[in-house]
């Protein structure tokens, strides 16, 4: 069974590579936006954020991840 799954998943891996790959570069400013929000508000400074990167926290907002 477990020799099966990972045959599977392997050949499943193998056969989207690409497809992960243009996710990512299609995404990769709005990722990068998501991270840093992450890392200020983990640090209780969203404030901090907001003035370092005030486009980027208007775009979050328009795209609903922030709720202000």
């Amino acid at each position: 069974y477990q020799i099966k799954n990972r045959e599977r998943a392997k050949k499943y891996y193998e056969s989207n590579k690409d497809h992960k790959k243009e996710y990512y570069e299609k995404n990769k400013e709005e990722l990068n936006m998501k991270q840093k929000y992450r890392y200020y508000k983990s640090r209780d400074n969203i404030e901090g954020y907001k003035n370092k990167f005030p486009e980027n926290y208007k775009k979050l907002v328009e795209i609903g991840f922030i709720f202000p």
